[in-house]
């Protein structure tokens, strides 16, 4: 892994206002650079130079303060294509952006999927949450956390809290959608109650799919004794639940990604000192304490 894993490209998308047209009721979506007009690529539509305009289709709620938002890509034969392990950025005309990880197939054709939380005052989710379908939003990206190699890992713990859950169902997926990939997953999901859980449903399918390969643990703030699915504990994340169910620091071959609420980042991997994405950067909190250091990845989980 050391060499593979060791490969990060923490990409951060350039300024330039960029201007952008829609066509009309033909469904041409054109970006352009510097007055040249072009069609977005079907396997690539997204850049990040250049702001695309993404027409909602439909909102499924999730939960009381979460909702999966479907945009539309420019044709019924554009697939966001992304990288694993990449996100996207909603961006508004004062270039004011925010990250997230799509849900939805990387090839799926003609919309990609946002998981959005809606924080109080957040100045993204507030918008993301008040839109109705025919309504737009820009976006840019890909931005690239890190470049996946199948196999370059022996084994993966992911350690996920609330719409964190996001990036790690990417990876999730990437590597059970190669059967070549013998990487083992071992996810630790954190979430106030099971009510709470996001994406529980295909994460429990996956791990009934692949129990050989990975496995899944709630921590759950309350009712983690109850209710069906995945085994849970009470609480929240602590070096109890980390040592019992992922790999250990000694472990050879391993990699550790963490992505969560500000608060929950602060306690595991202490306040951040390094850009996101980059290894070795432990400033403190319980996984340093535990031995961890070069084989953690902290993934940014935008609140606002």
């Amino acid at each position: 892994m050391k060499d593979k894993l060791a490969t990060m490209a923490a990409r951060r998308v350039g300024g330039g206002l960029a201007l952008l047209g829609a066509g009309g009721a033909s469904g041409c979506w054109l970006y352009a650079n510097q007055h040249r007009w072009r069609p977005p690529p079907l396997d690539a539509p997204l850049r990040p130079d250049a702001s695309l305009a993404c027409r909602l289709a439909s909102v499924k709620r999730l939960t009381h303060d979460t909702s999966r938002f479907r945009f539309e890509l420019p044709s019924s034969e554009h697939s966001l294509g992304l990288p694993c392990a990449s996100h996207i950025l909603a961006v508004d005309n004062a270039m004011v952006a925010r990250a997230y990880t799509p849900v939805s197939d990387p090839h799926t054709k003609g919309h990609f999927d946002l998981v959005v939380k809606r924080y109080p005052n957040g100045y993204f989710s507030e918008r993301f949450h008040r839109m109705e379908p025919g309504d737009v939003m820009d976006f840019r990206g890909p931005v690239t956390t890190l470049q996946y190699e199948p196999n370059a890992a022996r084994s993966l713990g992911l350690i996920a809290g609330g719409t964190g859950i996001t990036p790690m169902y990417q990876i999730i997926r990437t590597v059970l959608a190669d059967p070549e990939d013998r990487t083992q997953l071992r996810l630790l999901y954190a979430s106030k109650s099971r009510g709470d859980v996001l994406l529980g449903e295909e994460l429990e399918a996956l791990a009934a799919r692949h129990p050989e390969q990975l496995q899944v643990r709630y921590v759950l703030e309350r009712d983690g004794a109850g209710g069906a699915g995945p085994p849970a504990a009470t609480g929240r994340v602590s070096e109890e639940t980390i040592r019992g169910f992922l790999p250990p620091p000694t472990a050879a071959r391993t990699a550790l990604f963490v992505c969560g609420p500000p608060p929950m980042m602060a306690a595991l991997c202490g306040p951040p000192q390094a850009p996101r994405g980059e290894r070795g950067r432990l400033s403190g909190g319980l996984l340093r304490r535990m031995g961890y250091g070069r084989q953690v990845v902290p993934f940014s989980d935008d609140t606002g």
